[in-house]
């Protein structure tokens, strides 16, 4: 009998050159690649991004993984978005109780 499982562990290519249409370059081996840069450097753009994948494995990721994995690791470095937005209101509720003068403009 054959079984079918599902791989989960990190892919990597053991293979210099990779073929053009290589499907298993997912986000998270572009995000082991690229984070030296963005650890960096956090504002480069995905575009020098995207060349330095090419010139080091001679593929052309599409911008799409190419952001997801910069993001995946801006969210390594800093947290998540969203946790640390959520967290804002219990900033500014205790910076009104300890420090009265505060004024605090909130603009959405």
């Amino acid at each position: 009998m054959w079984e079918m499982r599902k791989f989960v562990e990190l892919h990597t290519c053991t293979s210099i050159h990779i073929t053009e249409y290589h499907k298993k370059i997912d986000s998270k081996t572009i995000c082991t690649c690229i984070m030296p840069m963005v650890n960096d450097m956090q504002t480069i753009k995905v575009l020098v991004l995207i060349a330095e994948m090419q010139a080091r494995l001679q593929y052309r990721v599409s911008y799409r993984k190419a952001w997801i994995a910069k993001h995946m690791i801006m969210e390594q470095l800093y947290g998540d978005f969203v946790a640390s937005y959520n967290k804002l209101q219990g900033w500014i509720a205790t910076m009104r109780e300890y420090v009265l003068e505060t004024v605090i403009k909130l603009q959405t």
